[in-house]
């Protein structure tokens, strides 16, 4: 099960960069990333190599993680929705940003 799951802009850094630290009862767990521009997503909405990329490993608990939101939403604006899974839970993220005015992360059910 996921606990304290925190993400913050990284500062000195340029652009939409988020780093995201998640605890968790499990050792490790893994991160499937989707990015889309229109929110709601399309149906049947699949990551793209680029976005999946992080599907690929695991992460330690707490160990923290590096997102370049901009190297994965072409355009002004758009919503990257994350979900950290482990063996017993899936916890979902979405961040939504502009350019130039990233907003914090909104947490979804």
């Amino acid at each position: 099960m996921f606990r304290n799951v925190h993400v913050r802009p990284v500062r000195g850094v340029r652009g939409n960069v988020r780093e995201i630290v998640a605890e968790s009862d499990r050792p490790f767990f893994t991160v499937e990333i989707e990015c889309f521009v229109n929110d709601p997503p399309p149906p049947g909405l699949k990551p793209c190599p680029q976005c999946g990329v992080l599907a690929s490993r695991q992460f330690r608990s707490g160990e923290p993680i590096q997102i370049d939101l901009d190297d994965m939403v072409p355009g002004a604006a758009g919503v990257v929705q994350m979900t950290l899974v482990d063996s017993n839970d899936r916890h979902m993220l979405s961040l939504q940003f502009a350019r130039g005015m990233a907003s914090g992360p909104a947490a979804m059910v």
